[in-house]
């Protein structure tokens, strides 16, 4: 069931994305605009009653969202998120590393400390993309706001694959046109690398960590540092409860992730490693 604020957000973000004359492609062909009565019949909606093929209906689709495509090039340029890195969040750095580089067969690059969030991490290059083990420095003070990635809840007893970061090039543009809360935009630095990046004020992972965190980097990407090794990342899927609304969540951001239905959110990354293909989840 959808609630009314998530209601409320899906048409303040298409009139942010689209415009207020938003025309749509409607099953079995043509164009045609919302009504205003849908969309107020909807955000007024008891949260029992608003569901998502009332959504759906409103706004004539089905999941995930696609803008009408006789209107699509001229109303909207989409900007392109693509996976950036991987986040396993471990109880200490030590362990994680430890725990991952057994797995896999290989060993972790030294990462450096985020001062501004009392954390610390490693890193492994797969292919195009890389993975951090992060974890709470325990010899930094602790910050003055929670940490990012959730890590002051999880309340690990062993490292886990708990969230996927995309990168962009535009963003403030598309943070703002994320259905979900995906944090404000922060600047953050570790040694000499500087980005940009979505932090949600109580630290939380956008929808359990199946929606990812944003990212700009300013300058050099930690990927040009690393040494290739034989590890590829082969496939990231996740499950969520809800993966309809996960799909339009990701939709808004231009960002691409295959899930289904679970009881949980997860996500499971399989990576070729010398150690043959592993499953991280």
């Amino acid at each position: 069931m959808l609630g009314k604020a998530y209601l409320a957000r899906i048409r303040s973000r298409m009139d942010v994305r689209f415009g207020a004359g938003l025309t749509l492609e409607v099953a079995g062909g043509g164009c045609a605009a919302p009504r205003e009565a849908d969309w107020l019949a909807i955000a007024t909606a008891d949260a029992s009653s608003a569901t998502q093929r009332d959504v759906k209906r409103v706004i004539g689709l089905q999941y995930p969202l696609e803008m009408s495509r006789c209107r699509q090039r001229r109303l909207y340029n989409r900007s392109v998120t693509t996976l950036d890195h991987l986040v396993i969040a471990a109880p200490t750095l030590e362990s994680g590393a430890a725990w991952l580089e057994d797995l896999l067969g290989v060993p972790l690059q030294a990462g450096g400390k985020h001062a501004f969030m009392g954390t610390h991490n490693r890193l492994l290059r797969l292919g195009s993309v890389y993975l951090e083990v992060i974890a709470v420095d325990p010899d930094a003070p602790a910050p003055n706001r929670p940490r990012w990635f959730g890590l002051d809840t999880l309340h690990l007893e062993q490292p886990r694959l708990i969230h996927w970061v995309a990168r962009t090039d535009d963003l403030e543009r598309v943070a703002a046109l994320s259905l979900e809360d995906l944090g404000i935009v922060t600047d953050a630095v570790r040694g000499d690398l500087r980005w940009r990046i979505t932090i949600p004020d109580d630290g939380h992972l956008p929808l359990g960590g199946i929606v990812p965190t944003l990212i700009e980097w300013q300058g050099s990407h930690p990927i040009s540092r690393m040494p290739a090794i034989t590890c590829e990342l082969v496939t990231l899927t996740g499950t969520h409860p809800q993966p309809e609304r996960v799909q339009v969540a990701l939709e808004s951001i231009g960002a691409t992730l295959t899930v289904t239905e679970g009881q949980l959110p997860a996500l499971r990354a399989v990576i070729s490693s010398p150690n043959g293909l592993i499953s991280l989840h």
